[in-house]
């Protein structure tokens, strides 16, 4: 049962992770490839949401439904390996400003979402 609830998560974050990406992409003209920052970042706030509330009622990880949600859903929302290729990209075309800001970008906002998820949840 919990492989059907993840492939069926994975499908739905999969198809929002793919509208998501072309509308903010459509929207924003930054140096930066915007959607998958967007998506990234909004992504580990959703998880630090649902972690914080695993954490805060003690719920255990093994539920179909925390399974579904962090590895299918979000794990197909969020994107490392296209994050990853888009810094290469940045790298190749010599903007190193704009890989900086991606990657640290990323990395920061990402942990400070996922943290801030978190803690209004009640979790730490």
């Amino acid at each position: 049962m919990i492989f059907l609830a993840v492939i069926v998560a994975g499908a739905f974050g999969a198809v929002c992770r793919y509208l998501a990406d072309g509308a903010f992409n459509r929207l924003t003209k930054f140096r930066i490839p915007a959607g998958t920052f967007i998506i990234n970042i909004s992504g580990s706030f959703a998880a630090g949401l649902v972690l914080g509330y695993i954490e805060s009622y003690e719920i255990p990880t093994s539920e179909i439904w925390v399974t579904a949600i962090l590895t299918g859903f979000l794990g197909s929302y969020t994107t490392f390996s296209t994050w990853m290729v888009q810094s290469t990209d940045l790298w190749n075309k010599r903007d190193l400003a704009g890989l900086t800001l991606n990657v640290a970008g990323q990395l920061c906002c990402g942990l400070l979402a996922a943290m801030a998820g978190i803690w209004i949840m009640g979790g730490f």
